[in-house]
């Protein structure tokens, strides 16, 4: 189980995600409390990037104000993560996840922004990619990037990968030697196929 945004948590709301992953483990599946893996990861923003590839760092807009709009399924937790940066958040408005802008709505976000005195936009990547403007009405738009960190239990999935890799390696070795064996047979077959035929000849 992958439990992500920890570090947007309380220490309580994982622990009773843990409790209910607890609830729901299988004995035929899971030996014991170490099989029943949860990793705990964050996805802190690393730069500000725009439609072209250009990027800044995030100390570029620090204490800045900025209009911030995005169509994604938790748009608080985008929010706070902006907060986390000490951006001044002018303006914000959120969409509906996986929305499509309209020239309209983009106009009224950059009018708004303009009148809260914000001098960027900011977005996220999703939603960057279905605008392709580095500025719009005269402010520039940016995205955030992400990076993902392990907070917990990152050592127990290595090797978890690592016994599942061993185990992929040695099927295949298996079905290998198999396939070999049964190309072996269908070559006796052959060879005794034709010493019937050349046994009748005679």
């Amino acid at each position: 189980m992958l439990l992500t945004r920890v570090n947007q948590a309380t220490e309580e709301q994982v622990e009773e995600v843990q409790k209910q992953q607890r609830l729901l483990r299988d004995p035929a599946l899971t030996q014991d409390e170490e099989d029943l893996l949860a990793v705990e990861v964050s996805f802190p923003p690393e730069r500000f990037i725009n439609s072209r590839g250009a990027s800044i760092d995030l100390e570029k807009l620090r204490e800045e104000t900025v209009a911030v709009f995005c169509g994604i399924g938790n748009s608080e937790a985008f929010r706070e993560s902006l907060e986390n940066l000490e951006l001044e958040i002018g303006y914000f408005q959120a969409f509906p996840d996986h929305h499509h802008y309209h020239e309209e709505e983009l106009d009224a976000i950059a009018e708004s922004a303009r009148e809260a005195g914000c001098k960027h936009l900011l977005t996220t990547l999703k939603d960057l990619v279905k605008i392709e403007k580095t500025r719009w009405d005269n402010i520039p738009l940016w995205a955030v990037t992400t990076g993902i960190e392990f907070e917990n239990g990152q050592e127990l999935l290595d090797e978890k990968l690592e016994d599942l890799t061993d185990l992929i390696h040695k099927q295949r070795d298996v079905r290998a030697e198999r396939e070999e064996e049964e190309a072996d047979e269908e070559d006796d077959d052959e060879d005794d196929d034709y010493d019937e035929d050349e046994e009748d000849e005679d």
